[in-house]
């Protein structure tokens, strides 16, 4: 009777312990998935903050035939700024479906999950402190389909950010192939290289940043193959990664186009490498040279006026700079001086003085 007693007690304490450890696994996913779910708000207020950015600019840009092609560019990126957003609105929405779908099938109460349902970039946000058997056994039913999805939207913000025209250029990146056989995370590399090795697309300025949103979105599909399981709690965690991946690319996508251009204060969108320093020297000099970038606009045309001496002219050379000549140039110290003026986005001017002390030699 002793030996069944001590059985018992220590099968129930055996049982004790597993169901805490369960228990722990489960505040773990629950304290988890809250954590994601913040994330992506936090995301997707990133991604709307990069909108507001250029909504901004192109309303404080002036209404004058000097800004015509800035306001056409900024123009453009919105409309493509707002396509990302209705693609990946969508998608979130999608996988809105399909919490909803586990949630109801496990015999839960959805309403009382829901804390709040959006009509933006942002997922649902969710209590699910408030399940009463999170544990519950249940499978994502449309995993093949949700696959799919998670590619046709990696493609679509593919060809939202690879494929436009600009300027007298018009770039486009073509068909886009998944990678599914690889032999390791090299040849995978390798393999999404080879896909944007073409030159049909703004190679030089986006090929790096379509990549980081290919690999996003593919490790984002993977998960859905090798990391499904059959419990309520951790299929919805799955659901939320998965949104949270969808955020970073749309991210991505939103800041990459923010890029191309300027919202400070002045407007820039090119810019120069300069290298400032004698063209001649004797042999055994030591001679320095200034290297350093020039931020120019080529949308305004900034003003650049000469005040000494009186025999410099200055000459606009339709890329932003200036070329400035001096003629009949005589021995002795010259001292160049002039003014710079750039107009802000609200047209306010600027400007600043600019001097250089040359030796003519005879």
């Amino acid at each position: 009777m002793k030996h069944l007693l001590l059985f018992i007690s220590i099968f129930g304490a055996q049982l004790c312990t597993a169901q805490q450890k369960a228990n722990s696994v489960t505040r773990t996913f629950l304290f988890m998935e809250e954590e994601i779910q913040k994330t992506s708000i936090i995301q997707s207020y990133r991604g709307s903050g990069f909108i507001a950015d250029v909504k901004s600019e192109y309303s404080a840009t002036p209404r004058g035939d000097e800004y015509t092609r800035k306001l056409e560019k900024l123009q453009l990126v919105l409309n493509k700024m707002d396509s990302v957003e209705i693609t990946t609105k969508a998608m979130l929405r999608y996988i809105d479906h399909l919490k909803m779908k586990l949630i109801a099938g496990a015999n839960e109460d959805t309403v009382n999950v829901i804390e709040s349902v959006n009509d933006d970039s942002r997922p649902y946000r969710l209590n699910l402190y408030k399940l009463k058997n999170p544990t519950y056994k249940i499978t994502i039913q449309d995993s093949i389909g949700l696959f799919r999805k998670l590619n046709q939207f990696r493609d679509k913000i593919l060809h939202l950010t690879g494929d436009y025209d600009w300027g007298t250029h018009s770039y486009r990146i073509g068909e886009i192939r998944s990678v599914r056989n690889y032999s390791s995370q090299s040849d995978l590399k390798n393999q999404v290289h080879e896909i944007f090795n073409i030159t049909t697309y703004n190679y030089r300025d986006d090929k790096y940043l379509l990549i980081d949103i290919y690999f996003q979105m593919h490790n984002a599909a993977l998960k859905v193959v090798n990391e499904r399981s059959k419990s309520l709690l951790t299929n919805l965690c799955l659901l939320s990664v998965l949104q949270q991946n969808v955020l970073a690319s749309r991210t991505l996508a939103l800041a990459h186009w923010k890029s191309k251009v300027s919202t400070g204060e002045y407007s820039f969108n090119k810019l120069v490498t300069i290298v400032n320093g004698p063209e001649i020297i004797k042999a055994g000099e030591s001679p320095q040279y200034t290297v350093f970038f020039a931020a120019l606009s080529t949308d305004q045309v900034p003003e650049i006026n000469v005040d000494s001496p009186p025999n410099a002219k200055m000459t606009y050379n339709q890329d932003g700079t200036y070329t400035l000549i001096l003629e009949g140039v005589q021995s002795g110290t010259i001292q160049l001086e002039g003014s710079l003026t750039i107009r802000n986005k609200s047209g306010i001017e600027r400007t600043e003085q600019w001097k250089k002390t040359i030796e003519a030699k005879p």
